[in-house]
């Protein structure tokens, strides 16, 4: 995700769900972030939905065994982060909120310049 095939600018839409945002290592979130940013063209949409470390009903992360798991925890980057890194690169959140009993979060943001 850190090096997409694609022209800068030329993408209208990425949508990151259901926790893929947590596959990203520690470290490497702003690196996609900022990849994003490039290959999003002006006024376009990016959707970011990840789990929600703080909630205490983390039945979700039950599909991965305790080694995934605790890897997932440590490659978080959270929601007051993303939302941080997102305006660093010239994203304007347009939503974020808390949902699925407050399991998960959604974020979208426009791009404010080409």
């Amino acid at each position: 995700m850190g090096s997409l095939p694609v022209e800068k600018g030329s993408i209208d839409l990425i949508s990151m769900m259901t926790g893929t945002f947590s596959h990203v290592e520690r470290g490497r979130h702003k690196n996609v972030l900022e990849e994003f940013a490039r290959v999003l063209g002006k006024e376009r949409l990016l959707v970011i939905s990840d789990w929600n470390i703080a909630c205490d009903k983390q039945n979700f992360l039950g599909l991965y065994d305790e080694e995934e798991q605790e890897r997932l925890r440590e490659n978080h980057f959270g929601y007051p982060h993303l939302l941080e890194a997102l305006s660093k690169v010239g994203f304007t959140p347009q939503f974020a909120g808390l949902h699925s009993q407050k399991q998960m979060y959604v974020v979208l943001s426009t791009k404010n310049s080409a």
